[in-house]
């Protein structure tokens, strides 16, 4: 375990990987206990592990916890902000923006009969998925190179521009420069939105 605390002053990833393996259960069995019967609808004890875990690996990379020397020491660190976690949660929860404390659980979503309220399909109508379809080809087809394409598929899937890089084989900067390449073509489309 003290490896473990000194690699993780050292800022070794595997360390702060190993701790969370080895603590995390005991840390979500000590949120549960603390937020007792705290609503979880909105938040849970595992936001309160990871609040406290992320404070925990903040602190230690701050120096803030010189007695951190063995295992019995990392609990009651642990312990310690996995009780201001909860504490903090809790009053968050109860303000006056939150409802009070007095927001309804998940009986809100059932009728009086019991039955559960099912929220409506808010997915686009065939439509509306026609129009947008046609849209991203019009848009693909006016950046007119393929490497272009690839790249605003690639940020509209979700991936980095360092993601993309690594696909395309080139440098960071080269996707970020022919990104604002994109949204200049895009920008002088006629029927573009400011």
């Amino acid at each position: 375990m003290t490896t473990w605390l000194e690699r993780l002053r050292a800022d070794d990833p595997r360390a702060a990987q190993a701790l969370w393996e080895r603590f995390a259960e005991r840390m979500l069995s000590a949120a549960r206990q603390r937020l007792g019967s705290a609503p979880r609808r909105v938040a849970d004890e595992e936001d309160v592990v990871v609040v406290a875990f992320r404070r925990f690996l903040d602190g230690v990379r701050a120096g803030r916890f010189p007695r951190l020397n063995d295992r019995d020491d990392l609990w009651a660190v642990l312990l310690t902000l996995i009780q201001r976690a909860s504490q903090g949660q809790r009053r968050d929860l109860a303000r006056q923006k939150r409802g009070g404390g007095a927001v309804a659980g998940d009986s809100a979503l059932v009728t009086a009969g019991g039955r559960a309220i099912e929220p409506p399909d808010e997915g686009p109508t065939p439509e509306e998925a026609a129009a947008w379809r046609d849209e991203l080809e019009r848009l693909l087809a006016a950046l007119g190179d393929e490497e272009l394409r690839r790249i605003a598929l690639g940020k509209l899937e979700g991936h980095t521009s360092a993601e993309l890089a690594r696909e395309l084989g080139c440098a960071e900067v080269t996707v970020e420069r022919r990104l604002r390449l994109i949204r200049q073509v895009w920008r002088e489309l006629p029927g573009a939105q400011a």
